[in-house]
C-alpha cells in the first residue's frame, strides 16, 4: 500500500513537472524590436508618459 502511494505521488509529481512548461507563459524575445508605437488617447501628463514609459522598457 505505502509503495502503490509513492508510484502514486511520484507519477503526479512527474505529470505536474511536465505540465509547467506547457502552462508557463513565454517573455517575447524583444532584442530585435526597435519601436512600438501606442495610441493612448487619454494620456494627458509627461507624468503618465514616464510611468507608461519605464514599465516598457527592458530590464
Amino acid at each position: 500500500m505505502k509503495t502503490t502511494k509513492q508510484f502514486i505521488f511520484g507519477f503526479v509529481g512527474l505529470v505536474l513537472i511536465f505540465m509547467t512548461g506547457l502552462v508557463m507563459a513565454e517573455k517575447p524575445d524583444t532584442r530585435d524590436l526597435s519601436r512600438a508605437v501606442l495610441k493612448i488617447d487619454s494620456l494627458s501628463c509627461g507624468g503618465c508618459f514616464s510611468t507608461i514609459n519605464a514599465g516598457l522598457t527592458p530590464y
